[in-house]
């Protein structure tokens, strides 16, 4: 144990490229595992739609942004029970599920194992598990770290949102003003968070992430040409 939590610290770390980590996942939508997937050096073992008949009323994942709206969950339901009917009737046509599938929604629930190093594990997780990216992967990711620390307490320290291993960053607030519009002859005010947000989007960090550093002032990428403006769901 020594030996691994040396090498996690930041000495040669060549052999955390040799210990396997396999997380099983239930449950999560084909959206959030087309998300998955996407890691290069990973491996992925997944619950096939060609070859399984998904059932009569196949699980489907439904966003909670989506649930609490009632003209949105209705319209959700309503095409979610309309593709749940096309399935089975072009099942029952003798037609390959690997032809059905096809009429699915990307909210369709999946099984999935993932394999990692535990290398890459950490790359995932920093780059996964912060809060700006999609509810369901995030969660997906911090309840791994859950099971791991579980079951290897000493590694809790070194599975990390990228964010949390930056150092402290100073927000320039601006110029004090009097109550009359004009500049004080004061230095700009001031305050310091603890790390830097490294999200690297387009959205507004402000409001949709519950770190005290999601600060627009406080991010390492602040874009310039393209932005995505905070929906209805975030300002909620």
């Amino acid at each position: 144990m020594e030996d691994w939590e040396e090498m996690l610290k930041g000495g040669l770390q060549t052999a955390l490229e040799t210990q396997t980590i396999v997380l099983a996942v239930s449950g999560v939508s084909r959206t959030c595992t087309h998300q998955l997937v996407r890691s290069r050096k990973a491996a992925f073992h997944q619950q096939s739609q060609r070859a399984s008949y998904m059932g009569d009323a196949p699980e489907c994942r439904m966003p909670e942004s989506v649930y609490k709206n009632r003209k949105a969950r209705f319209a959700f339901y309503k095409a979610t029970m309309a593709c749940w009917r096309a399935y089975r009737e072009i099942c029952e046509e003798d037609i390959s599920y690997q032809d059905a599938r096809y009429i699915l929604p990307e909210g369709t629930t999946s099984f999935i194992l993932l394999e990692y190093t535990i290398r890459e594990f950490l790359n995932v997780y920093a780059y996964r598990a912060c809060s700006m990216f999609s509810w369901e992967i995030v969660h997906v990711m911090r309840e791994a770290k859950k099971v791991l620390v579980a079951e290897y307490p000493w590694m809790e320290p070194y599975i990390k949102i990228s964010c949390e291993k930056t150092g402290p960053v100073t927000i320039d607030l601006g110029i004090p003003t009097r109550s009359g519009g004009w500049p004080d002859a004061f230095p700009n005010k001031t305050e310091t968070v603890d790390h830097h947000c490294t999200f690297q989007g387009w959205e507004n960090v402000e409001g949709q992430c519950s770190f005290p550093w999601a600060r627009e002032e406080a991010r390492t990428f602040k874009p310039q040409f393209h932005k995505i403006e905070r929906t209805k769901e975030n300002n909620a």
